[in-house]
């Protein structure tokens, strides 16, 4: 339940033509309500041992209405990139009709290819952490000009990503507000489509001797050559990057 406490949606359905209004003035004017962005945040024990915070996933539960903003500019915001083909083809994470499945399949044709022209190969598995806490804003908002969104489509995501406030609840214990000062709230419908575009660079990097697979935050980068010593040096190279 999030500040709003309405945990059902038959509740916001009730005032439709109000909620129509504000999410028609909202895309007009590029502007998110202050009050939709703000989150409760109920931390999600993922294993390991519980007295640590790294063990925990925090999950921000947002006002009913902000989700339908939400799904409606996300919804803009992916039919957009998919008619610009602004999205990495070997990104397969958060995409309609992509799935892990195909990600290792792309990986195993790589590997396949690569043994049958004779050459070796081996692979780097990356995993970025606290991925959508540490997304930079400002550049985000940059690589979104770049593609294309300007006006007061970009205008109403960079008061999305402003102003945010969160406390956290565990069980009735609620704490105070403070403000979010980095990255994009995970629970979020846009959270996860952001995050994409905050990482298309990574996806499209030209590597010497290597290729890239990625599913959203988890990334393998196949290196190959004709003899081990090469993919060694190649290995070490991107290593120390």
């Amino acid at each position: 339940m999030g500040r709003d406490t309405c945990s059902f949606i038959g509740k916001v359905l009730k005032h439709l033509g109000t909620n129509n209004n504000i999410c028609n003035i909202s895309m007009a004017e590029g502007i998110f309500p202050k009050s939709f962005k703000r989150a409760v945040v109920h931390p999600i024990f993922k294993g390991g041992d519980r007295d640590s915070v790294n063990n925990y996933r925090p999950i921000s539960v947002l006002p009913a209405l902000s989700k339908i903003l939400e799904k409606l500019l996300d919804t803009r915001l992916t039919n957009f990139l998919q008619k610009n083909s602004i999205l990495a083809p070997n990104q397969f994470g958060f995409r309609v009709g992509m799935s892990t499945e195909d990600a290792v399949a792309s990986l195993v044709d790589e590997i396949v290819n690569s043994l049958e022209n004779g050459q070796k190969c081996l692979s780097i598995f990356l995993d970025l952490t606290k991925a959508f806490d540490t997304v930079s804003v400002p550049h985000l908002l940059r690589d979104m000009e770049r593609m294309g969104i300007r006006g007061y489509a970009l205008g109403i995501f960079k008061d999305y990503l402003s102003d945010r406030t969160q406390c956290v609840k565990i069980d009735d214990i609620v704490s105070s507000s403070e403000p979010l000062l980095f990255g994009v709230p995970q629970g979020s419908i846009l959270g996860p489509t952001l995050f994409l575009l905050y990482i298309n660079s990574l996806c499209t990097l030209s590597l010497p001797y290597s290729s890239i697979i990625t599913y959203a935050d988890d990334t393998a980068i196949l290196v190959r050559g004709s003899d081990w010593p090469l993919v060694f040096a190649v290995q070490n190279a991107l290593l120390i990057v």
